[in-house]
C-alpha cells in the first residue's frame, strides 16, 4: 500500500578476520596446520565471517597460504603483526600458532582494540596469560580462549544431564571440572611423577629425532579433593604402552539417584566426535541406558569435518553473542 511504512531488515555485516599461522604446507600435524584443519573450514563454512588478511613468517609465505588455501586475491599478506591489528579493516585477529608465541603476537592486536581469538593455553605461563587477560579486560574487548572440548557434543550432554538431576545429588567423580565445578582448593592433594625417564622426540612431520629423549614432563598425575559444591573428585592420567580393551580413559559420576558413566578408546581427541565415545547412565531404581551422542543440526557446522566441529560451534556462538559459551570457551 503506498505511503506506508516498510522496515527493512538489516543484514549484519560478516565480521573481518586476520589470521596469524594459517599454513601453506596441507593438512597434517606441522606448524599452522590447526588452523588449517579447524579454523579455515569452520570460517568458510560461515556466513559471520569472512578472511581479509593473513599474517606469516613472510609476506611471501602468507601470498602462498592464500593461494594453497583458496581464499580471494583481495586478501591482504602481511609479515608484521602490527601492521595486520593496524589494519582498519580487520575486525578479529585470529591467533594460531605455538604457545610460546602467544604473547607477542596477541599484545599488537590488543592493544589495537581488535577482538581477539587464540588458542588454548592463553600464555606460556601464567603471568603471560594474566597479562594478555587484563590488557583484555582492561579495554572491555571480545576475546576468545579456545577450549574445543567444551563445545562437544559429548560435554554439552554431559553437563546438561547432571543439571538436571537426573543422577541426583553427586557424590563422587573423578576428570572433568568444567562439567561439575571447581575445586575447593585447601583440600588438594596431587602426586606428580615421571615414571619414564626417557621418551622418544619427534619432529614436526612426525619422524623420531631422538629415541631416547630426557622427560620433565610426568606421565602419572594423581589428584583428590572436594569441589566447591561438595562432591569428592579423583583424577588419575597415566602413560602407557597399551590398556585393557583398549580403553583409554574412563570418567565416572556418582550420584545419590544414579551414575554415569564416560568410556573413550586410546586414539580418541576430547574435543572432537569420535565413534568410540559412549555415554552410559544407570539409574538406583534399575533403568540402565545408553545416551546417543548426538551432532548439533546447525548450518554453521553442516559442512564441517568432526575434527573442525566444535571450533565452528565456538565461532558461531562468539558471532551470534551467546554468552555462556563465550565464557566457557
Amino acid at each position: 500500500m503506498l505511503g506506508q511504512n516498510i522496515r527493512i531488515p538489516t543484514i549484519k555485516a560478516p565480521t573481518r578476520v586476520g589470521i596469524v599461522g594459517l599454513s601453506a604446507k596441507g593438512p597434517y600435524f606441522v606448524p599452522g596446520a590447526w588452523a588449517t584443519l579447524t579454523i579455515l573450514p569452520s570460517i568458510q563454512n560461515s556466513h559471520e565471517y569472512e578472511i581479509v588478511a593473513l599474517c606469516n613468517s613472510s609476506v611471501e609465505a602468507a601470498r602462498r597460504s592464500i593461494a594453497k588455501n583458496g581464499l580471494h586475491s583481495s586478501t591482504k599478506a602481511y609479515e608484521d603483526i602490527r601492521k595486520l591489528a593496524g589494519d582498519a579493516g580487520v575486525d578479529l585477529v585470529v591467533v594460531s600458532v605455538g604457545v610460546p608465541k602467544h604473547l607477542e603476537l596477541a599484545v599488537p592486536a590488543l592493544a589495537a582494540k581488535k577482538k581477539v581469538y587464540i588458542e588454548w593455553p592463553l600464555g606460556a605461563s601464567v603471568a603471560e596469560a594474566e597479562r594478555l587477560a587484563g590488557l583484555a579486560e582492561a579495554d572491555g574487548l571480545q576475546t576468545i580462549v579456545v577450549f574445543q572440548g567444551r563445545s562437544d557434543s559429548l560435554t554439552v550432554q554431559l553437563r546438561e544431564m547432571v543439571e538436571s538431576g537426573e543422577i541426583g545429588d553427586l557424590l563422587i567423580l573423578d576428570f572433568c571440572t568444567h562439567v561439575l565445578g571447581d575445586f575447593d582448593l585447601g583440600t588438594l592433594s596431587s602426586v606428580l611423577k615421571i615414571d619414564l625417564a626417557q621418551g622418544p622426540l619427534h619432529n614436526t612431520d612426525g619422524k623420531v629425532v631422538d629415541p631416547a629423549y630426557p622427560k620433565s614432563a610426568p606421565d602419572h598425575v594423581l589428584v583428590q579433593g572436594k569441589l566447591n559444591g561438595g562432591a569428592t573428585a579423583s583424577l588419575n592420567f597415566r602413560t602407557t604402552s597399551g590398556t585393557v580393551g583398549n580403553v583409554g580413559g574412563r570418567w565416572i559420576i556418582s550420584g545419590t539417584k544414579g551414575e554415569i558413566e564416560v568410556s573413550w578408546d586410546n586414539m580418541m581427541m576430547w574435543q572432537t566426535p569420535h565413534p568410540s565415545k559412549t555415554l552410559k547412565v544407570k539409574l538406583f531404581t534399575g533403568e540402565e541406558r545408553d545416551v546417543e551422542l548426538t551432532r548439533p543440526d546447525i548450518p554453521a557446522v553442516a559442512n564441517v569435518s568432526d575434527l573442525a566441529l566444535s571450533t565452528a560451534l565456538i565461532l558461531d556462538a562468539f558471532a551470534k553473542g551467546n554468552g555462556q559459551e563465550q565464557r566457557d570457551n
